[in-house]
């Protein structure tokens, strides 16, 4: 009878692994190499992390089961003096927002994933809240992982991201950037498969950097008008002297 319980309760592990989604916890934690930083130049280097002011970053979680790369590259994307860069959500097809779908359940109880994280109080540290549930990969399957930061001041989605990158009003201060491409990673089941973090120094998605958005900023129309003013009287004092 014992023995008919244990293989009653492993069947019931199985199928939970075949027909569960796949979780992993989106969440850096305290370790230097896991950290989000920041520049102070657009095209240039890490200068500090990310502030510890909560709710000033968003953090967008995307997966692939077929591509280790993102348009041909697996290293990170920083934004340059030549442009920002061509994100993850460019190829829908082989690319997935880890928030669709939903809702699941997790230790009997329901819940959604949304696929994102967000800064908190302390430098450089983010978190979406453990675990995340990731649509369209088997309990225990595989993918490879890869994330979009950007400045709050650009939106509360990747949507709002893209709506900007494609001729929206960007303004100064506003950062963004992709981590690179992790390693094929295994999810975690909630049984047998340890839920992995997604945000690690070795072994999946270490730390990187979110840059400068490259802005070129134009001058508003009364703004132009009151110099063009200035101009103006500058000339007719020079005239009357």
């Amino acid at each position: 009878m014992k023995k008919l319980t244990l293989i009653a309760i492993a069947a019931t592990i199985v199928a939970f692994g075949v027909q569960g989604q796949g979780l992993v916890n989106f969440v850096n934690s305290s370790a230097a190499g896991t950290k989000i930083s920041v520049n102070s130049a657009i095209g240039g280097g890490a200068t500090g992390l990310t502030p510890a002011v909560a709710g000033s970053f968003y953090y967008a979680l995307f997966y692939s089961q077929t591509l280790s790369t993102v348009n041909g590259s697996g290293a990170s994307i920083i934004p340059t003096l030549a442009g920002n860069g061509t994100y993850v959500w460019s190829d829908p097809v082989d690319w997935h927002f880890a928030g669709n779908g939903g809702p699941y359940t997790v230790n009997g109880t329901p819940f959604t994933s949304s696929g994102y994280a967000t800064n908190v109080a302390t430098a450089g540290r983010i978190s979406g809240g453990a675990p995340d549930a990731v649509g369209g990969v088997a309990a225990g399957g595989s993918a490879y992982f890869t994330v979009v930061g950007w400045s709050s001041n650009m939106g509360a989605t990747w949507g709002a991201v893209q709506t900007l990158l494609s001729g929206g009003s960007l303004l100064p201060n506003m950062y963004l950037g992709e981590s690179a491409v992790s390693p094929l990673l295994g999810t975690g089941d909630n049984f047998l498969a340890i839920t992995p973090a997604i945000i690690q120094t070795s072994g999946s998605i270490p730390g990187w950097t979110l840059g400068l958005v490259n802005v070129t900023l134009i001058p508003e129309p009364t703004t132009m008008a009151l110099a063009g003013l200035a101009g103006l009287s500058l000339l007719l004092f020079r005239r009357r002297k």
